[in-house]
């Protein structure tokens, strides 16, 4: 195996561990000895492909890999690709559907399928919303590596959130939410980012690529009943994405 192959190797184990893996189990899982996996991962620190966290002492993927993956994506014309998967999770649902990204901290929607009810969502295109207060945000923010979700939520502001049942307070109250959201595959706004109004969100995989972007569905809270939306639309959602990835993927 020459030394690209090493390192690509290596690279495809340490983005299956969320929250880092040390020297010695990566050196247990390439079958290399440490001092040559050691004199890899400082190639690849130096380059910011590769992080180490100085508390914990793990490595994770580093930065370089979000700006590669953002200029990938950002040269493609996602609106395009993804809406005939809304048109028919809408077809189905019969509720909004909505298209999301994350700019910074923030969560700007930027397509949008309408329901056939008079009564439906407010996102409209365009809108830009602190990325803790909808679901689209939260899907999309639970992809990410520990280490940069510490950093991102890190610069939110909670002081500033509504009074409203469900809304994080504290950094950590978030990122136990994203905790969960994780582990289910989902994620829920309740009235948190607008009166009245519900939302079930799941991250977006495209070209293989674990991406800034979000599906949702959304409506009031007279339609949107909790058990429905994590049964149903939680299914509906998770087979749409399942979706995309497959037919949107090298």
């Amino acid at each position: 195996m020459n030394a690209v192959d090493k390192t690509l190797s290596m690279l495809d184990v340490i983005k299956e561990y969320h929250s880092g893996i040390h020297l010695s189990d990566l050196s247990d899982k390439l079958d290399m000895p440490m001092s040559s996996v050691h004199r890899m991962l400082a190639s690849l620190v130096r380059y910011g492909y590769i992080f180490q966290n100085k508390e914990t002492k793990r490595y994770h993927l580093g930065y370089k890999f979000l700006e590669m993956s953002r200029y990938v994506l950002d040269n493609i014309d996602v609106r395009t690709l993804v809406k005939p998967y809304m048109y028919d999770l809408v077809d189905r649902v019969k509720e909004a559907c909505h298209l999301a990204i994350l700019v910074d901290r923030d969560v700007v929607f930027v397509d949008r399928m309408d329901s056939s009810y008079s009564i439906t969502a407010n996102q409209k295109i365009g809108l830009r919303c602190p990325a803790y207060l909808t679901a689209s945000g939260k899907a999309i923010l639970a992809g990410y590596p520990d280490y940069e979700l510490q950093r991102i939520i890190s610069r939110f502001d909670f002081s500033q959130a509504p009074a409203l049942t469900g809304t994080p307070r504290t950094a950590e109250d978030f990122y136990e939410e994203l905790m969960r959201v994780r582990e289910l595959g989902y994620a829920i706004d309740d009235e948190e980012a607008e009166a009245g109004g519900r939302c079930i969100a799941v991250a977006l995989q495209i070209y293989g690529i674990t991406s800034r972007f979000a599906i949702s569905i959304s409506g009031p809270i007279t339609r949107m009943d909790r058990e429905y939306m994590e049964t149903a639309l939680a299914r509906e959602l998770k087979e749409t994405s399942s979706l995309i990835h497959r037919d949107l993927s090298p």
